[in-house]
This record gives structure tokens, sequence and C-alpha cells, in this order.
């Protein structure tokens, strides 16, 4: 939760510079709705991490996108 825009808008714009088209994104939000997933990927998320969860998922996930 942001002030002036939210996580969403925030990836959208982002995306929109081409020097950040490529850029890793990860969500990590309390929202664990689909709804709430499926509008992150289509923000530009690359992955979506619902709050609490394991420091080893976070680093899987990292490890991930950095291949």
């Amino acid at each position: 939760n942001m002030p002036n825009m939210d996580g969403y808008t925030f990836i959208e714009r982002l995306r929109e510079d081409e020097q950040y088209e490529e850029i890793p994104i990860i969500i990590i939000s309390t929202e664990d709705e689909l709804k709430d997933m499926e509008r992150g990927y289509e923000a530009g998320a690359n992955i979506y991490i619902v709050k609490p969860t394991e420091p080893e998922v976070m680093v899987e996930n990292v490890r991930m996108l950095m291949e």
C-alpha cells in the first residue's frame, strides 16, 4: 500500500520504460486471492509470493530469475 499509486500501477509504469522492460520484478504481498496474483502478472511481475513465506522460498525464486 503506497501513497499516490498502487504497486500494480508502479510496475506497469516501470515496464513502459525500455530500460526496465527486462528487470526481474517479484511481488511479495499478503493478498492471496487469484485475482490479485493475476493482476500482478498482468502488470508485469515475474513472480508473486504470498507472505508470510520462508526465506528459502524467496532465495529459490530469486535464483530462478537469475538463470
